[in-house]
């Protein structure tokens, strides 16, 4: 199976950053520390944040002539330098969206673990590994994230 991973980053590129505050002081505070920041550490984090996380892998699949779902990857592939600078450029989700967001960031998380899952119990057959199951889950609705971003009162 392909996905068609470059095409759907030139889409991703677009989109307005956005994050929960306490998400992005998360992310800020790991990577100004000074100190040695991890890969995994900060894909862990994205992994939690299905924008970011999509932006990050639309980001690295544009840039890269291989595609990649891993967010350890699209950390690597981008640089420490070029994700802090699109945390430092997220904006906090709008107060009066943060309910619905938290809603859909919700779902996303039980689709993502879910996928986790069946990534674990078909890897024998599979081409993709357990992270790149678990950010297919997490973004797979980026539509309806984007819409309630876009049209709040829709």
């Amino acid at each position: 199976m392909s996905i068609p991973f470059a095409s759907i980053a030139a889409q991703l590129t677009g989109l307005t950053v956005v994050s929960f505050p306490r998400t992005l002081t998360k992310l800020s505070a790991l990577m100004t520390d000074g100190g040695d920041t991890s890969t995994s550490v900060l894909a862990a984090i994205l992994a939690s944040d299905p924008l970011l996380g999509a932006v990050v892998l639309g980001r690295a699949n544009a840039l890269s002539p291989l595609s990649t779902a891993s967010l350890g990857t699209a950390v690597k592939v981008l640089g420490l330098g070029s994700v802090q600078q699109l945390v430092q450029s997220a904006q906090p989700i709008p107060e009066g969206n943060r309910a619905a967001m938290s809603a859909c960031w919700q779902q996303a998380h039980a689709c993502a673990m879910l996928c986790r899952i069946l990534g674990r119990r078909v890897a024998e057959i599979s081409e993709f590994d357990e992270a790149t199951w678990h950010s297919l889950g997490l973004i797979h609705d980026l539509g309806g994230i984007a819409a309630r971003l876009y049209f709040p009162n829709e």
